[in-house]
Order: structure tokens, then C-alpha cells, then sequence
């Protein structure tokens, strides 16, 4: 499975934003009091969130809601959280 975050270029300033915004939203859900909360109110906010807000609602489990979405953009969910993690 290929991986779109392993070809972040540094020189490009897209690419680095959009890594910086990640990282700065998964430091938040892992500082955030209340994870369900936040999520909660980023759906209200984006109504693309909202299949995922229903799926955890209804008691998904958010480690394979997330592999879910990985898999189905093609994307490393261990190498998305190494790159998170810094």
C-alpha cells in the first residue's frame, strides 16, 4: 500500500501545512479532556466528519474506523501516526 506522506516534500509549503495541521489536531485529541467531545464539535463544523461521528456513536471502535478510512485512501496507518508522532 503506498503511502502519500511518505512523498511529503519539505520544499513544498503545502505539503509541510497540511502535516503541520495534523500533527497540531492529534496533539489536541491526545490533550483533549473529552476526545469524543472535540470530534464532536469538528463534525459540526465539517459535515464530511459526520459518517465518522455516526460510525464512533454508535460504537464503532475509532482504531478500526481509522484503519478503515487508511486503507480506503491508501495510506499507512502506521506510517501516518509515525509521521504525526514526529
Amino acid at each position: 500500500m503506498s503511502n502519500p506522506f511518505n512523498t511529503l516534500n519539505p520544499s513544498n509549503p503545502m505539503n509541510v501545512n497540511r502535516l503541520g495541521e495534523m500533527k497540531n489536531m492529534y496533539q489536541a485529541f491526545q490533550n483533549a479532556k473529552n476526545p469524543m467531545a472535540l470530534f464532536e464539535q469538528l463534525a459540526y463544523r465539517n459535515p464530511q466528519l459526520q459518517p465518522i461521528l455516526n460510525q464512533l456513536k454508535r460504537g464503532a471502535n475509532p482504531n478500526q474506523v481509522f484503519n478503515q478510512i487508511c486503507q480506503q485512501r491508501g495510506i499507512d496507518p502506521q506510517q501516518l501516526i509515525k509521521a504525526l508522532k514526529g
